[in-house]
């Protein structure tokens, strides 16, 4: 996923939804996001019932604002009992510098601590890498 926000207004959403995923015991949701540029907006992280809607669940992880020319790792533990939607969102602030979200995995057990890398990697380890995302306006 890639925003633009110079291609967009202020407040304007971009939303990135996996396929649906079954209920589990006990998950990490890891992806790896790109935030750069001035008050670039807001990337939010939704688990979204099958049914549900955006606005009815808070957001499970959040990451606002400018955060170099890096990219890091983010991560959310993920336990639910009904199949759900992981939910990428970018709420645009102003309209200079770009977000991207990579590499997005779904794997069993608990996430390890969050951490900042300057470079892409891969954890190697099984996991469900989810290809087929589709987009809402």
């Amino acid at each position: 996923m890639f925003v633009d926000p110079s291609l967009g207004n202020r407040d304007d959403i971009a939303r990135l939804w996996s396929p649906l995923l079954p209920a589990n015991t006990g998950n990490c949701a890891e992806w790896y996001y790109h935030m750069y540029g001035d008050d670039i907006g807001t990337l939010n992280i939704y688990i979204i019932p099958d049914g549900g809607k955006i606005g009815d669940y808070p957001s499970v992880w959040t990451m606002e604002r400018n955060q170099g020319n890096l990219w890091y790792i983010g991560r959310a533990h993920v336990t639910h009992t009904s199949p759900y939607y992981l939910v990428f969102e970018v709420v645009v602030d102003r309209n200079e510098g770009d977000v991207a979200i990579d590499d997005v995995r779904i794997s069993d057990g608990a996430c390890l601590t969050q951490g900042k890398i300057s470079n892409r990697w891969r954890i190697r380890r099984p996991f469900l890498h989810l290809d087929s995302f589709f987009i809402t306006p």
